[in-house]
């Protein structure tokens, strides 16, 4: 039998905001609005689902996952101890991603932790904000041009005004090149 892995909730003192604790090449998460929320980064896990099931089927794997864990959490509340991120395709065919973060930091009110999987010492915060070297980029349209998109939103509107549907959910992409690589914590913040 395998032994448990650790997991360590810790309150935190005084830090930078959250998005500027993300380190550079660190595969990013956040869920943040203001600075409030949590930021999370290296991969401790990570598992892609689709289909029908999808839903079920991530569920099945966070448990799994939780139960390969010994979680010692001196916050306790909501977003504290080991963290499930995930992105789910609207369309059940595409594929859906679950990442847990190695790293998790989390902020809410006057509160903030530090939750971190692994034998290792609490991972040590960046003291200073991150300096972004600017960046510049070219838009083009992506697979829908301006014109055929206004027609879409136009036809959605109709179809509301008629009854014929009570929601409609739009997205319209667009591509864009940079001169340099992008860092995602500039894009993020």
């Amino acid at each position: 039998m395998s032994s448990l892995i650790p997991v360590t909730t810790v309150r935190l003192g005084e830090h930078l905001p959250l998005l500027q604790l993300l380190p550079a090449d660190s595969s990013p998460l956040s869920w943040v609005r203001g600075n409030e929320g949590l930021v999370g980064w290296g991969v401790y896990a990570t598992h892609v689902v689709s289909g029908k099931n999808r839903f079920e089927e991530a569920r099945t794997w966070w448990h799994q996952q939780l139960e390969n864990f010994s979680i010692a959490n001196s916050v306790q509340g909501s977003g504290t101890g080991p963290v499930l991120f995930t992105s789910f395709s609207f369309d059940r065919n595409d594929e859906s991603v679950l990442v847990i973060p190695q790293v998790i930091v989390g902020n809410k009110g006057d509160s903030s932790w530090i939750t971190w999987i692994g034998e290792s010492a609490q991972p040590v915060l960046a003291a200073t904000a991150p300096a972004f070297t600017p960046n510049s980029f070219t838009f083009a349209e992506g697979t829908i041009s301006a014109d055929s998109w206004k027609e879409r939103v136009a036809q959605a509107i109709t179809r509301i005004e008629s009854g014929a549907v009570d929601k409609v959910v739009l997205a319209r992409d667009i591509s864009a090149t940079a001169e340099k690589d992008i860092d995602q914590r500039a894009i993020l913040s």
